[in-house]
């Protein structure tokens, strides 16, 4: 607003100004209720109020300060403080809101020019007289000025419903890479929810499967009381999960007191030998924290828990089995097999690890690395061919 020496000019001035902060802060405090009702109530009649209010200003200096200047008050820019609520919409990213603010405008501005056009203001259609005199180009005021106004408004609505968009894209992404990390490590979760990842195709690939299970879990779990036996899972569940991501591990499964984790899926390493050494190597780590954490167990007076890990290395068929929403990411075949029955040999031969020769295969044979005799599982022609790696289990 042109703020000038007269008092009554800037008495009006500072009462627009002043009521245009009051209403902002009542609409604030609206907003601040968050009950959808009052806030969309607010929203609407915060408009239609900032509008008065302009108006109110534009019918004073018009016909009160300088009744005689309606046609400048159109040409010039003093009008673009009706872009004001318009703009002011997009903050609260409702395009209906954006929408009605532009009918407010049309109804105002229109109103305006048709003021404008059936009084005394002089007409003219020559650029001459429309620019130097006080004469309105009809056409202009009812085509040409409002463009800016409607194109401000598609604007506005587009960049709105692009923001929005995004955001809701951004929050897939989001809880896509959540529900991820639940079963692959963070970098791998990274990857696939990345836009050119092809997790879902299956494909027959190469894969080091661990299997592990705790020993006497029937028994350790009689005592405990439904809150007690959660409490124990979540935080078992916890430092053998941390060990398999560190190792570039993928959760397949829990099955009870049972982890399935696979490395080399989705995608398999260049050389197999550094999925199979990842294997090995959570499995050591899996060990190393649950010694750890039977330390803390033994310090309040609990019995320390023992596993068996199983590890084996072959082909399986990897990718998303099920039916609509019912997809699941796992791995199936023969290995799969092989590997839980490995792990279910640990107690007969006396192991924490155990590691089948097809893995070891294409790794360097570890120092503590003990041949087992071969021996027969079910679904195998072949006797398997089995090393014990690490400490018996009955040394602890």
């Amino acid at each position: 607003y042109v703020v000038t020496d007269n008092m009554t000019n800037a008495i009006v001035n500072g009462s627009a100004v002043l009521g245009y902060a009051t209403i902002t802060i009542l609409h604030t405090l609206a907003l601040r209720k968050r009950r959808l009702n009052i806030t969309r109530f607010f929203n609407y009649l915060t408009l239609v109020l900032d509008y008065a209010l302009i108006v109110l200003v534009l019918i004073y200096y018009n016909y009160v300060s300088d009744p005689d200047n309606l046609n400048f008050s159109i040409k010039s820019p003093v009008l673009l403080i009706l872009l004001l609520p318009l703009t002011l919409t997009a903050i609260q990213f409702r395009a209906p809101l954006v929408i009605f603010a532009f009918a407010l405008f049309a109804v105002i501005y229109y109103t305006i020019v048709t003021l404008a056009i059936t009084g005394t203001s002089p007409t003219t259609n020559k650029w001459n007289d429309y620019i130097n005199g006080p004469a309105l180009i009809v056409s202009d005021a009812l085509v040409s000025r409002p463009i800016l106004f409607f194109g401000v408004t598609l604007l506005l609505i587009y960049t709105i419903h692009r923001t929005i968009y995004m955001l809701r894209k951004i929050g897939e992404v989001e809880s896509q890479k959540t529900i991820m990390s639940r079963y692959f490590s963070p970098e791998i979760a990274k990857e696939l929810t990345s836009a050119d990842s092809n997790i879902g195709i299956g494909r027959r690939q190469r894969v080091a499967i661990l299997f592990s299970d705790i020993r006497n879990f029937t028994a350790l779990s009689e005592p405990m009381d439904p809150e007690e036996l959660a409490a124990f899972l979540g935080e078992f569940r916890e430092i053998m999960i941390r060990a398999i991501f560190e190792h570039r591990g993928t959760l397949d499964k829990f099955v009870g007191d049972a982890i399935m984790a696979t490395f080399g899926t989705p995608h398999p390493s260049a050389d197999p030998s550094e999925d199979a050494g990842n294997a090995l190597a959570a499995a050591r780590a899996m060990l190393r924290n649950l010694d750890d954490y039977n330390a803390e167990r033994q310090q309040t007076g609990k019995a320390p828990i023992q596993i068996g890990i199983g590890l084996h290395a072959g082909d399986v068929f990897a990718g998303n089995i099920g039916t609509g929403n019912r997809l699941e990411y796992t791995v199936i075949g023969d290995a799969v097999n092989t590997s839980s029955r490995i792990e279910s040999l640990c107690k007969r031969l006396d192991a924490r690890l155990l590691v089948s020769g097809d893995l070891l295969d294409s790794l360097p044979l570890p120092s503590d690395a003990e041949r087992m005799p071969r021996v027969r599982v079910k679904g195998k022609s072949e006797p398997l061919r089995l090393f014990r790696i690490g400490a018996r289990l009955s040394n602890f």
